[in-house]
């Protein structure tokens, strides 16, 4: 089915060359008329004696060299206009919307109505979504009587994981049920320069202001909500269940229905299929939004036409062929062709290592077609249509040009050597790319001081501010977790607990200092045996962690 979407928007970037199918075709037209040899002969032999007389007639003359040339040189034409139908992806912005989940983590959502619990049952159905939405940005918030940002939003799926599994209503510091406390936190997880989001709550039951609390939030904002419902209806009074425990909190699906409808959102009904599953994902899918879309650059499609262009000389072994129409296709060919400038590239998008891998990659064929290229492209514009084509890692390799190189090193996610170039440049641009490239190789705090570094050089660079509330946030985090390692009061630091006791006589091991001491991001982050022990620590129990944190942000909040 083609999508009327992009048919709207086609158009061509440089239009203006279409001017020169012009003289194309004017010229195309003398060189058919003055090689039409029958035509000659119209005025001075009769037509039907000239059509007997005539051998193989025009229709075995459409493969010539002049129909083959005016091809080609129709095709680079057009690919210099520039076709093209949708528009680039701005860097550091998802090409998805974030989905924001918010789980309810009341003691209602223990009930086995649904098998193993209606928690459990969540938890799993999150899984799959992720599973189905892999790369895409995730948050969850926790709520009961409050709300608590159990996950940061992310991208990898190994830590929403972890910590969604660990989450349990034994945890929440209150009781309840009041969804509209994540208000908040979604506003302060999203950010003031985020795209519009998907807000999928996920509960049992809804609270009597919860509609009107989430109408006046979305009101403001371009999100969706969908609204998960885990439950089953209650059994009929002559169903014969006698297990009353099920139905002591009782699932409530009109109160959930009544807050999708109050905010023009979706209600999505537990199933024990996937189905539930594939239309959450299709809502999420369909609510993809960009930042300024207006000023993102369209993308250009006439890369793609050069491999008819090359493959339109494959004619030109033909037997009784000559070399000068060849020859007139790649001079026009090469005036067509705009050179690629070395610009600054508004953002940050391999070394022997590099040709190594490209080299184990490529074909014999692929060689030979990048040898025929190298032959009538420079290095840059070899780089420009490799990146143009998705090919950071070969288009790297070909970049001369020092910014184009280290965008290209860095949309291949190879950010070490993205750091090395952009370390070599000193304008407010360039040291914003290089901060996005320690944040991204996970060195936060050196991403910090080169943010800084750029706000020095260029106050009124207001792109950056975002991105330190972004990273500031993630070494804020940290530094909670490693607060949270520190035995609680009262603690035994050799309180073994429940695990086995040594025998007597055994050797005790003793942990080293820095795992009984708080320490901050900076001290962290610049030790990676400290990462690794600080990181075990939370991996080992995420649950007292989580039970940890959301104490501590109830104290910050003044305990309401």
């Amino acid at each position: 089915m083609i999508d009327l979407s992009m048919l709207a928007a086609f158009h061509f970037i440089r239009p203006w060359w279409l001017v020169a199918l012009i003289p194309l075709a004017y010229t195309v037209w003398r060189l058919r008329l003055k090689r039409d040899q029958s035509a000659q002969w119209q005025q001075t032999i009769a037509p039907h004696l000239l059509k007997a007389l005539t051998v193989g007639g025009e229709h075995t003359r459409w493969l010539s060299p002049l129909n083959v040339s005016a091809a080609a040189i129709f095709i680079a034409v057009i690919a210099v206009a520039g076709p093209s139908w949708e528009r680039k992806p701005l860097p550091y912005v998802q090409d998805e919307a974030p989905l924001i989940i918010v789980l309810s983590l009341a003691e209602s959502m223990n009930q086995s109505d649904v098998q193993p619990s209606r928690l459990q049952r969540a938890q799993q159905k999150i899984s799959d979504l992720l599973t189905l939405r892999k790369g895409s940005k995730v948050a969850i918030i926790a709520f009961a009587g409050t709300a608590h940002l159990a996950v940061p939003l992310t991208t990898d799926p190994d830590i929403v994981f972890q910590f969604l599994h660990a989450l349990n209503s034994g945890m929440m510091p209150t009781e309840g049920s009041i969804p509209e406390k994540s208000i908040p936190l979604i506003e302060a997880v999203k950010g003031p320069d985020s795209p519009p989001a998907t807000i999928l709550l996920i509960a049992d039951s809804s609270s009597a202001n919860a509609p009107e609390a989430f109408n006046a939030y979305l009101e403001g904002t371009a999100d969706q909500l969908i609204v998960f419902g885990i439950g089953a209806d209650a059994p009929s009074s002559d169903s014969g269940a006698s297990d009353t425990e099920s139905l002591s909190l009782p699932f409530n699906p009109r109160s959930l229905e009544a807050l999708a409808e109050a905010t023009r959102g979706t209600y999505v009904q537990l199933s024990f299929d996937k189905q539930d599953i594939s239309r959450i994902s299709k809502s999420v899918e369909q609510h993809l939004a960009l930042v300024d879309d207006d000023n993102r650059p369209w993308i250009d499609a006439g890369y793609y036409l050069l491999f008819p262009f090359a493959m339109l000389f494959l004619f030109w072994f033909r037997k009784g062929w000559t070399l000068q129409w060849c020859a007139v296709v790649l001079v026009s060919w090469s005036l067509h062709v705009p050179p690629v400038q070395a610009q600054e590239p508004q953002n940050a998008h391999e070394s022997s290592a590099v040709v190594a891998e490209i080299a184990a990659k490529t074909t014999v064929l692929g060689r030979a077609w990048s040898g025929f290229l190298q032959l009538w492209f420079t290095p840059d514009q070899l780089g420009r249509i490799y990146f143009e084509l998705g090919d950071f890692s070969k288009a790297a390799y070909y970049f001369e040009d020092v910014r184009w190189k280290a965008s290209a090193y860095y949309y291949a996610e190879n950010f070490s050597n993205a750091i090395q170039l952009y370390s070599g440049l000193e304008a407010p641009n360039d040291l914003f790319n290089l901060g996005n490239a320690f944040a991204q190789n996970q060195e936060y705090i050196k991403a910090l001081e080169v943010y800084e570094k750029v706000l020095d050089l260029d106050p009124e660079y207001v792109r950056v501010n975002a991105n330190i509330e972004i990273v500031q946030a993630i070494v804020d985090e940290i530094n909670l977790m490693s607060a949270n390692q520190q035995p609680e009061s009262g603690e035994d630091i050799g309180d073994l607990g429940d695990e086995p006791q040594r025998a007597d006589g055994a050797e005790r091991q003793q942990l080293p200092d820095f795992e009984r001491k708080q320490l901050s991001a900076e001290q962290i982050l610049s030790d990676e045996r400290i990462q690794d022990q600080w990181l075990k620590q939370v991996q080992q129990d995420p649950s007292r962690f989580l039970r940890v944190k959301f104490q501590m942000q109830l104290n910050q909040q003044g305990g309401e």
